[in-house]
């Protein structure tokens, strides 16, 4: 098993300064990619090759290496992520691949990359749709598997009793991981410690969702149950219990 969990604390498009180019149709805005929402859709009605895109501005300080795109429609299509440093001539961040099905799309870097453009370019899809395009850099935390972490999956129904005294389920959709992790920090020049506190800035007090690869090594979007608490070793040492919930 992996020794880390890894955090992808932002996204992309959606942080201050950036700006997202992509047709869309009045009722299915741009802003739905970036709203870290998996059940409300981007959408344009239209055939054929498309782009989205973004440009963090001329003082662009953010790296990236890696890509989501969740509840898409891309089936069969082409799809090139790209990253440019002028907005004209652009690179493939990874290579072409040619998609298959519409299953969540996951790609990564083995090292971050920091480029002003940064693009999806998908061959032709009628009336393309998509719930969110994520761009983030992964933030890397130390598990502490002798503190046993654990996981379990949570249910999402609701038990009612009829007239008649008989239990009754109505299920309010599928179920949800919930994973509780204890992690190591070791305070040094680049320490985790400060990472983490990083890494859940970018959460607007801990309102935002987010995206996290877990032991397993599958990606998830995810809240945290509660604020994580730090729990201080010895000086320079600090272990964090995190919990998380997967959002759907």
């Amino acid at each position: 098993m992996p020794d880390n969990l890894i955090i992808y604390p932002f996204n992309l498009l959606g942080e201050s300064g950036v700006t997202v180019t992509a047709s869309a149709d009045a009722a299915y805005p741009k802003g739905r990619l970036y709203d870290r929402s998996i059940d409300f859709y981007w959408q344009y009605t239209a055939t054929g090759a498309f782009v989205l895109s973004l440009d963090q501005g001329a003082s662009f300080s953010k790296y990236v290496d890696f890509l989501a795109i969740c509840n898409h429609n891309f089936s069969g299509a082409t799809i090139d992520w790209q990253y440019s440093s002028n907005g004209s001539s652009w690179t493939n961040a990874v290579a072409q691949w040619t998609q298959s099905g519409n299953a969540q799309v996951v790609k990564t870097l083995t090292t971050p990359l920091r480029y002003r453009y940064w693009r999806i370019s998908v061959g032709s899809v009628a009336s393309p749709r998509c719930a969110e395009l994520y761009m983030s850099l992964g933030y890397p935390f130390r598990i502490v598997w002798s503190d046993e972490p654990a996981g379990t999956d949570v249910d999402n129904v609701q038990w009612v009793n009829t007239i008649g005294g008989l239990e009754r389920s109505i299920k309010n959709g599928d179920s949800k991981r919930k994973r509780s992790y204890p992690l190591f920090h070791h305070e040094t020049a680049e320490s985790t410690l400060i990472k983490f506190r990083e890494a859940t800035s970018f959460l607007d007090s801990y309102t935002k969702p987010f995206f996290i690869k877990d032991h397993e090594d599958v990606y998830w979007l995810a809240r945290f149950t509660e604020v994580p608490e730090e729990r201080y070793s010895t000086p320079g040492t600090t272990f964090r219990d995190v919990s998380l919930l997967e959002m759907i």
